[in-house]
């Protein structure tokens, strides 16, 4: 694995860690994230850069892992977090943060290790 995919691995990690620690703010509350724009603001922010890192992975290593993480999707997340940003579902946004990354998490730690 090339140093430019750990590098990019560990900066999804540190997202992820973010993603965590604004969640907590809102003490893990769909109610409290609902009613929070600065949390709902820091969420995308953190999966908009995930989205726009999956650019920096090489190829050869999103073959190795083609299906650990949907590369396609995770892009067009990033695209919709830009261009959308006014219309964005919070309910949706606080489901992947919620259901998703922890499994992104998992893997990108498994990668760094």
């Amino acid at each position: 694995m090339s140093s430019k995919d750990i590098n990019a691995a560990q900066h999804m990690v540190s997202h992820c860690e973010r993603i965590e620690r604004y969640l907590a703010k809102c003490g893990n509350s769909i109610e409290e994230f609902m009613n929070d724009e600065l949390i709902q603001d820091g969420v995308t922010m953190q999966l908009l850069a995930m989205g726009e890192l999956t650019t920096h992975f090489t190829e050869e290593f999103k073959a190795e892992y083609p299906d650990a993480i949907d590369w396609r999707n995770f892009k067009q997340l990033r695209n919709i977090c830009a261009h959308r940003y006014g219309t964005l579902d919070f309910r949706l946004i606080w489901e992947i943060a919620t259901a998703e990354i922890p499994e992104v998490k998992r893997f990108f730690e498994g990668i760094t290790e």
